[in-house]
């Protein structure tokens, strides 16, 4: 019987996070933490068990610090994490406004690193935290500058703080998804016509993903079997980054 994994998931109401929980061990238990308080009194995973639900809004500092304080005070340690929370926005770079890169940067980036300054107190050792970028870093992408920049973003953070959990044995590292059907890409492919539906589709060798293709990927990087990785980020993209 596989030990007992102890996962802390932000942005839990996402569907990334939900097939997550769905190919975790059965043996995992969940501690899940995002900012709408209906979205994640539903959320019951089909895998492993749920311990308990935060809400906090990850883009306040001073909210996750508390968070982190009621989990010691729980005496709560956890053996991954997963960062996941996100949004998407598709705008042409002259629309774009310096409130505009920032929106992207507090739902993208901050909510990251954020929780990456404040959450060493509640790891065990050897842990994995695991963040999300995104493939469109990998090869560019047009109308999504926003988005991508704070991905990138993500990206040199992650290879940063890799090296300052390292000499407690936890492990930091990213991954980056192309498109894959999710409620988050659904409202911008709903806006899609046809042609660019088949256009963004042949951009996939592999065909547009799903929310389990890249579940697996996280529970690689959560687990043993890549306990040598750190500071990487782990590209799934059905083949859009290699496809010129």
């Amino acid at each position: 019987m596989a030990d007992t994994r102890h996962y802390l998931i932000f942005g839990a109401t996402s569907d990334l996070a939900a097939a997550f929980m769905d190919v975790a061990d059965h043996s995992s238990v969940f501690t899940l933490v995002a900012r709408d308080a209906e979205k994640l009194s539903a959320i019951t995973p089909a895998s492993g068990t749920l311990a308990r639900t935060h809400v906090c809004d990850l883009q306040d500092e001073a909210s996750i610090k508390k968070l982190v304080k009621v989990l010691q005070s729980e005496k709560l340690k956890f053996d991954g994490v997963l960062c996941a929370a996100g949004a998407h926005e598709v705008l042409p770079l002259r629309l774009y406004t310096k409130e505009k890169f920032r929106v992207m940067m507090d739902v993208n980036f901050f909510t990251v690193s954020n929780v990456l300054a404040s959450i060493s107190s509640i790891l065990n050792p050897a842990a994995s935290i695991v963040a999300t970028s995104s493939a469109a870093t990998q090869r560019g992408a047009g109308t999504v500058a926003g988005y991508v920049a704070a991905k990138a973003a993500v990206e040199g953070l992650v290879r940063a703080a890799a090296l300052e959990f390292a000499p407690k044995k936890v492990r930091v590292n990213s991954i980056a998804p192309g498109v894959f059907r999710s409620k988050m890409s659904e409202a911008f492919l709903g806006t899609f016509t046809d042609s660019q539906l088949e256009r963004l589709n042949a951009s996939h060798p592999l065909g547009i993903g799903t929310a389990h293709d890249v579940a697996g990927c996280i529970k690689f990087l959560m687990g043993p079997d890549s306990s040598w990785m750190t500071g990487q980020n782990l590209v799934v993209d059905g083949g859009y980054s290699i496809n010129a």
